[in-house]
């Protein structure tokens, strides 16, 4: 760490002694020549049309060119893929009529050993020798992009990890509760249309997918006896019944991936007539995506088998569902949920 720190208190000073001077000084030579060898970055010094002069040891080890001086008089534009010349050859123009700092921009570059090499160039104008040139320094990011992209390999497969983890607990409580083993599957999918038919954001997506898959999560603390049983719940029972969201908030709450899920756990028993519950809550005070879940679960709910009795006829079910508008469920919601259907 050291060692680093004084190779770049090293650059830094030979950096100040350039400043004080001015092009064609004779000190100049003898600190561009060392700062050239400092730089741990490509640098490139060039004619306006690109035509290299100067070129450092980082440039040429860079490209895998033994010595930078075979790279003097040559266009940059020769190591340069055919598919990033013409974003090279902008840079070059702007730079060439509009002094100042231009970029940072990605770029590839051609290797010796015909690989490609991912950089970041940031160009400039300046005086060089009583004429106008073009500084170029070229970042290696060859293993910054590497690490992004085994990032974002990893970022997939922990995100497919879970949501795997997420459907079996879902297929879990459906078989537990008796149901068809796809009823989470079918509210979750239809959930999803919606929301994204009624303009709610991709970014939010992930969430509403995770909350309708664990919506019913709750239920894993309720007795099989209340859960199964087939036949009208007692008054002690839905109360026990009615806890299972604020059991799913419960659980969902302290897990940060799963937290921003819970609207749907939490609220999809809310009805827009305020008679649902665990608390009440009536029209837009109830979270939207709870709104949409309410109308596809009910749904799903009524055009299946349960334990208990037998599905209703598909009339039957729209005409509850459009019948309720505004009473139970939010009448746009609805009016979406028809259009779609």
């Amino acid at each position: 760490m050291e060692k680093y720190f004084n190779k770049q208190r090293s650059q830094l000073y030979t950096i100040h002694r350039l400043n004080q001077y001015q092009p064609g000084d004779p000190h100049v030579n003898q600190y561009w020549g060392q700062f050239f060898s400092l730089l741990p970055d490509g640098m490139l010094v060039t004619r306006l049309d690109g035509v290299i002069e100067l070129a450092n040891p980082a440039m040429a080890s860079l490209l895998g060119i033994p010595n930078a001086m075979l790279m003097f008089g040559k266009p940059v534009e020769r190591y340069i893929p055919a598919d990033f010349k013409m974003i090279f050859s902008s840079y070059l123009e702007m730079v060439s009529v509009i002094p100042g700092r231009h970029g940072p921009v990605e770029l590839e570059l051609w290797h010796m050993n015909g690989s490609r090499v991912v950089v970041k160039v940031s160009f400039s104008q300046f005086p060089y020798l009583g004429r106008p040139a073009i500084q170029m320094v070229i970042q290696d990011i060859q293993e910054i992009k590497l690490m992004e992209e085994q990032m974002a390999r990893t970022t997939f497969e922990l995100e497919q990890a879970y949501r795997a983890t997420l459907e079996g607990w879902a297929m879990a409580l459906d078989k537990r509760d008796q149901e068809t083993g796809a009823h989470s599957k079918h509210v979750t999918d239809k959930t999803v249309e919606m929301a994204l038919a009624m303009g709610i954001g991709l970014e939010s997506i992930v969430h509403i997918r995770h909350g309708a898959l664990l919506h019913d999560i709750g239920k894993m603390a309720i007795p099989d006896s209340i859960l199964t049983k087939p036949a009208p719940l007692t008054e002690d029972e839905w109360v026990e019944m009615r806890k299972h969201p604020v059991i799913a908030r419960d659980m969902l709450l302290p897990i940060d991936y799963l937290r921003p899920a819970i609207e749907i756990p939490y609220n999809h028993h809310e009805r827009w007539n305020g008679s649902g519950y665990p608390r009440g809550l009536r029209e837009a005070s109830i979270p939207i995506t709870a709104r949409i879940f309410a109308v596809v679960d009910v749904y799903d709910a009524l055009s299946h088998d349960r334990y208990y009795r037998r599905a209703w006829e598909h009339k039957k079910v729209l005409d509850y569902i459009s019948d309720n508008a505004g009473v139970l469920f939010d009448p746009q919601v609805v009016q979406t949920f028809l259009d779609y259907l």
